[in-house]
């Protein structure tokens, strides 16, 4: 769940000097405004439980302090400190504090590292959405949706409002009344034929590409999209931060299609292809092209393009704005991989070596 006070109230507690908010955000990896609405969210809660402690928030930092109505007593015992051990007096602030805690604790408390303690659990929070991801559930962007329809509940609490984190080790997660856990990630490569659907389920019965993917209990999904009479490469896996990393435009990851087209194509238009194309939705990246020639005997032309977009039917709409048939239309390779020996209908696990080069791909491009 998103941090409750508890953690601001502890890492406060712990220091013996104030702790400036940009220390605080980037223990709680938090902005300024995040760590502002928190602060003022423990303010609230310590004077609307008539605490004996208040936060204070200064120039030199956040602090706890006791509160005003409880001066005379606490002077009472800084009045007795020369008389009290240390020990003793973390003892007191402990008990008074009402704060459950073993004595191993409290010989820790002198010696605290709040950031290297908080930061080691920011560490293990993680985004609901790619949570939900990882459960091989929905890609990130549909959980995102499934979120904001108020279907997924953390605790037994809905959550609608996306930035919300968790920790997977402890916090129990339901999406439409299921309990989630994590799967093992699976990546495969699959060599789609013409007329599948590109989906996990089809209301027409139609085939779909998990048709072709034997075996395999996992919820997977594929990682983008080919159109119904396109044939080739298609990803497919439960990683949904993968997919989202792969599919996100800024990326711009590499597709290359092997196209043949009825007729002869003019070295003209294939340059404004390659140079970009003033579709309905846009201008086209420039894409790279390799002309392999037209056949006399069957009256095909085949050229290879490569593009960096994603919009539908992309490559199919860029041949017809000129007029051009197109007879077949295969993705040859996607982000570096290709089909190699992989029979059109088959599919085939990713090794290590290509898991890690997608996601350094992912992760790297801006």
């Amino acid at each position: 769940m998103s941090l409750p006070t508890m953690h601001l109230e502890a890492v406060l507690f712990s220091s013996a000097k104030p702790i400036s908010i940009d220390m605080l955000g980037e223990v709680f990896g938090l902005s300024t405004e995040e760590v502002q609405d928190y602060i003022e969210t423990l303010q609230r809660e310590l004077e609307d439980q008539n605490r004996g402690i208040r936060l204070r928030v200064s120039g030199a930092g956040v602090e706890l302090v006791s509160a005003m109505e409880s001066t005379d007593y606490v002077g009472h015992i800084r009045k007795r400190e020369d008389k009290l051990s240390n020990a003793a007096m973390e003892t007191l602030a402990v008990i008074a504090y009402k704060q459950p805690i073993t004595k191993a604790e409290i010989e820790e408390i002198r010696g605290v590292n709040s950031v290297k303690k908080f930061r080691k659990q920011k560490d293990n929070m993680e985004r609901l959405q790619k949570f939900i991801a990882s459960c091989g559930v929905a890609s990130r962007r549909k959980a995102e949706e499934l979120i904001m329809e108020g279907k997924v509940q953390v605790n037994g609490r809905k959550v609608t409002e996306l930035g919300v984190k968790i920790d997977p080790q402890k916090d129990k997660v339901k999406v439409n009344g299921q309990l989630l856990a994590q799967e093992k990630p699976v990546y495969y490569l699959l060599n789609k034929p013409k007329g599948v659907i590109t989906s996990v389920s089809d209301p027409q019965g139609r085939e779909t590409v998990l048709d072709y993917i034997k075996n395999e209990s996992k919820r997977i999904y594929p990682i983008g999209r080919l159109d119904l009479y396109t044939e080739g490469l298609l990803l497919l896996t439960n990683d949904g931060e993968l997919a989202q990393n792969l599919t996100h435009p800024s990326k711009g990851v590499e597709k290359t299609y092997e196209v043949r087209i009825k007729g002869r194509v003019r070295d003209e238009d294939l340059q404004v292809i390659a140079n970009g194309v003033k579709l309905e939705d846009g201008m086209t990246s420039p894409a790279t092209i390799v002309d392999l020639g037209f056949d006399d005997h069957n009256g095909v032309h085949e050229v290879e393009i490569t593009i960096h977009e994603g919009r539908n039917r992309q490559v199919r709409r860029m041949f017809e704005h000129f007029g051009y048939r197109i007879h077949n239309l295969k993705r040859i390779a996607y982000a570096g991989l290709t089909l190699g020996g992989v029979k059109r209908g088959a599919s085939r696990q990713l090794t290590i070596r290509e898991v890690k080069a997608l996601k350094a791909l992912g992760t790297d491009k801006k």
